[in-house]
């Protein structure tokens, strides 16, 4: 019985999670939306999750973060600054970073070569997500020319949504779980009274 509940919850819990992220894929926050540098430092990102930065631009500058525990990789971390801060910051001005980036794709080679990431404008493409807290070493950057916004939002460089067929996909496998073991138990239980 206990099991039977438990299988349920996960299930309930793996199909609205399923349809809320399908929603949001297509009307809500995880649709991409796009942004230019100097927006973001002016007003922020709002409550989108999926996101399109033009003219952001890396000083060069990047933290490493090793593994933790058990975990099979690390991540760099790196400040993402507008055309304008990035001359106050040329000009050996203090920076305030209202963007901070961060990745797990990286190699061993350019943390030997300390170039991982490499001073350069680009256009940024990503998640608004948090750096996992035991590998958030962000503070770091508070010692060096780039002063932290108090309200400093995270970007997961390269990273999109799970596509809508795999959401929909983990709604029909919870309800096909959910109401197998539904229909197992009746079949079970019919079964035991007919004895």
């Amino acid at each position: 019985m206990l099991f039977r509940l438990i299988v349920i919850f996960v299930c309930v819990i793996v199909f609205i999670n399923g349809c809320n992220s399908l929603i949001s894929q297509f009307a809500g926050t995880h649709k991409l939306r796009t942004y230019d540098m100097e927006t973001v430092v002016a007003e922020g990102l709002g409550d989108a999750d999926y996101v399109e930065i033009n003219n952001a631009w890396t000083t060069g500058d990047f933290i490493y973060a090793p593994p933790v525990r058990s975990q099979k990789k690390g991540l760099i971390i790196f400040p993402i600054l507008s055309d304008h801060q990035i001359q106050q910051w040329d000009n050996g001005q203090e920076v305030e970073v209202k963007l901070m980036g961060w990745s797990e794709d990286y190699t061993q080679e350019c943390l030997d070569a300390n170039n991982c990431m490499p001073r350069k404008q680009m256009t940024l493409r990503g998640i608004i997500r948090d750096i996992p807290s035991e590998k958030d070493k962000s503070a770091e950057f508070a010692k060096a020319q780039y002063e932290l916004h108090e309200n400093m939002f995270f970007i997961e460089k390269d990273r999109s949504p799970l596509a809508w067929y795999f959401n929909l996909g983990l709604m029909a496998a919870a309800l096909l779980v959910g109401f197998g073991l539904e229909y197992y138990n009746l079949k079970k239980s019919k079964a035991n009274s007919n004895e």
